[in-house]
C-alpha cells in the first residue's frame, strides 16, 4: 500500500472519531425504537418495518374480503418461522424484507407503501415477474412472503396441499388396504 493511501486513511479516521459518539446515541435509539415496535405488533424477529412490507407484499398475493387479515396472519407466521432457527446470516433476510419497500424506487416508482393496493397489485405484476436484473433480488423475495403465507394449516387445507408426513400416512393406510384385500 502506498504511503500516501496510509496517510489519507489515517486522517478519515482521525476525522471521523467525533461522530462515533452520536452515532452511537442514534444507533441505540434506533435499535430501541424497534424494540418498542417489535413488542407492540407482537414480532419476535422481525423489525416493524420488515413486518409491514410482508404485509403489504402479502395483501398482494391475497384477494378477497379478508385479504389484510390473511396478510397480518401471513407475516406472524413467517416471523414465527424466522425466530424458530439459529443462523448467523439471518440477518441478510431482515434487511431484504426491509429493502422490499424501496423496490419499486429502482423502477422509477415511489415506494411501496406508500402505494395503493391497486397500483402494488400493478407493480407486481409488471417488475417482479422475472429474477433477472435489479429487480430479481426483490422478485425472489416472493419466496419467503409465499412461506409465510402457505404455512399455515388452513391455507394448506384451502389449496389440498399435504405434508409428507400425511402423504406417507396415507400411503401407509392405502398398502394396508391393499394387501387386506389381498389376503381377503
Amino acid at each position: 500500500m502506498r504511503p500516501i493511501r496510509i496517510v489519507i486513511m489515517l486522517v478519515a479516521a482521525v476525522a471521523a472519531l467525533p461522530f462515533i459518539p452520536l452515532a452511537a446515541v442514534i444507533l441505540s435509539g434506533f435499535f430501541l425504537w424497534q424494540a418498542r415496535g417489535r413488542e407492540r405488533d407482537g414480532y419476535r424477529y422481525l423489525w416493524p418495518a420488515s413486518g409491514r412490507n410482508v404485509r403489504l407484499y402479502s395483501e398482494v398475493l391475497f384477494e378477497g374480503p379478508n385479504a389484510a387479515e390473511a396478510a397480518y396472519r401471513a407475516a406472524q407466521r413467517l416471523d414465527i418461522y424466522l425466530s424458530g432457527f439459529p443462523s448467523p446470516r439471518k440477518w441478510r433476510l431482515q434487511l431484504l424484507l426491509v429493502m422490499l419497500d424501496c423496490a419499486p424506487c429502482f423502477a422509477g416508482h415511489r415506494p411501496f407503501s406508500w402505494m395503493s393496493l391497486e397500483r402494488r397489485r400493478a407493480f407486481c405484476r409488471e417488475h417482479l415477474v422475472s429474477s433477472t436484473g435489479v429487480l430479481g433480488i426483490f422478485s425472489r423475495s416472493k419466496q419467503l412472503l409465499r412461506l409465510g403465507t402457505y404455512s399455515s394449516a388452513e391455507s394448506q387445507a384451502r389449496i389440498g396441499y399435504r405434508t409428507f408426513e400425511r402423504k406417507r400416512k396415507r400411503a401407509t393406510t392405502e398398502r394396508l388396504a391393499v394387501a387386506a384385500l389381498a389376503q381377503a
